[in-house]
């Protein structure tokens, strides 16, 4: 059936080249407008996201066990924030690989952030792959983080 399609838009550039050449041209820079339009939505959504820092601190002396780390989320951005969700990757000093067992979003705070506000929270330590005896000595990051505004 998809033949039959192809035959007609074959035939109608053969008998009317210069008019489907126009008509060709009009839905390529429709489709490209388009696109750009929500690259561009895409790109301002991450510049908004990117200013929205989460920063984890293993700081048992402002939280206790079993909550050790302690989580700042900073709204730098222009909007309203209504919740955030990240993962922790975790790794020994000098190494790369992550020993982590975190789910996907696994940590999320919903405290409305105005802009320029910020919140603190304390959240216990992911599941490791390996066994660690200092907890202090090992470097925490933000990883799969996604920010959901008003």
């Amino acid at each position: 059936m998809e033949w039959v399609a192809a035959a007609i838009v074959l035939a109608l550039f053969i008998y009317f080249t210069r008019k489907m050449l126009i008509l060709s041209g009009v839905v390529v820079a429709i489709v490209a407008v388009l696109g750009a339009y929500f690259y561009y939505q895409d790109w301002t959504k991450e510049k908004e996201i990117e200013k929205v820092a989460v920063i984890i601190k293993f700081s048992p002396d402002e939280c206790k066990e079993p909550y050790p780390l302690h989580i700042i989320i900073g709204n730098a951005s222009d909007s309203v924030v209504t919740k955030v969700e990240w993962d922790i990757a975790v790794f020994k000093p000098g190494f790369s690989t992550d020993i982590s067992q975190s789910g996907y979003h696994e940590y999320s705070e919903d405290k409305i952030l105005k802009p320029k506000e910020g919140w603190g929270i304390c959240a216990r330590v992911p599941e490791l792959t390996t066994k660690v005896k200092n907890l202090s000595s090992l470097e925490y990051l933000v990883k799969n983080k996604y920010v959901t505004f008003e």
